[in-house]
């Protein structure tokens, strides 16, 4: 994770926390920071030892699409970026999909 994707998430998690409003009735400080920023390495860190414990990580396989839906659910069908109702073929959402060099973002 570069620098720029690092401070990204800790921007999106004071806003999550409250820590910065969108009215601008608080901001945040350099105590702030450093408190999120040992969050984060918390974080990264359980989800390292999780990873470790249950497996890792693993590529998704090459296919060119996904179904969803079991037993009296609907059906859905995923792919570029679109999810369709398998039945009438209906548009229900649709994901801007960004690549970068390793893996796909959505």
């Amino acid at each position: 994770m570069n620098l720029n994707s690092s401070l990204f998430i800790l921007v999106l998690f004071s806003l999550f926390c409250g820590l910065v409003s969108c009215n601008g009735n608080k901001t945040i400080n350099n105590a702030d920071i450093e408190k999120l920023g040992k969050s984060l390495n918390s974080y990264h860190s359980q989800l390292e030892q999780f990873r470790e414990e249950f497996g890792g990580t693993y590529q998704l396989p090459n296919v060119s699409f996904f179904l969803f839906g079991m037993g009296n659910r609907e059906k859905y069908l995923y792919k570029s970026g679109k999810l369709l109702r398998l039945i009438h073929g209906m548009q229900r959402k649709y994901f801007y999909i960004f690549t970068t060099s390793n893996r796909t973002t959505i």
